[in-house]
C-alpha cells in the first residue's frame, strides 16, 4: 500500500511539474578571428571580451555586438596551452588554463590579470 501512495504521489506531482521555456534572444555573432572560444567576459552589454583556447595566441580580445574585434590584448608570461574559462571579481580577472581532454596534464594553472573592464586605449 505504501509503495502505491508513493508511486501515486509521483505521479501527480509531476502532472504538476513543467519544463521552463525561455526564448534567447541572439546578442551578436562571434568574430571569425574567434574560432573556438570558451570562455567570455562582459564588459557592456554591447561589448565582450573573450579568447581562442587549446594552443592559440596568448591574446585576448574585446568585441562589440557587431562581431567586430575593437582591442586586441598580449599576455606576457603566460602560456595558452588550452585556456577553458575567464571570470572577474572586483579586482582582477581570472584566465584558466585546465583544459584537459585527455586526464594527463600536470600543469594545470590560473592567471591572474587586471581586470580586463578597466583596461583603456
Amino acid at each position: 500500500m505504501q509503495r502505491q501512495l508513493i508511486i501515486f504521489l509521483l505521479i501527480a506531482s509531476s502532472l504538476f511539474l513543467k519544463a521552463q521555456v525561455l526564448s534567447p534572444t541572439l546578442v551578436c555573432e562571434m568574430p571569425d578571428k574567434l574560432l573556438e572560444t570558451s570562455g567570455l567576459v562582459v564588459q557592456s552589454e554591447t561589448d565582450f571580451w573573450s579568447f581562442e583556447d587549446s594552443g592559440n595566441a596568448e591574446e585576448l580580445y574585446q568585441f562589440n555586438q557587431n562581431g567586430n574585434i575593437l582591442k586586441t590584448v598580449k599576455l606576457n608570461n603566460a602560456s595558452n596551452k588550452d585556456w577553458e574559462e575567464v571570470t572577474s571579481d572586483d579586482q582582477y580577472t581570472y584566465l584558466g588554463d585546465f583544459g584537459n581532454n585527455t586526464s594527463n596534464r600536470k600543469d594545470l594553472v590560473i592567471y591572474k590579470i587586471t581586470k580586463l573592464q578597466n583596461i583603456i586605449g
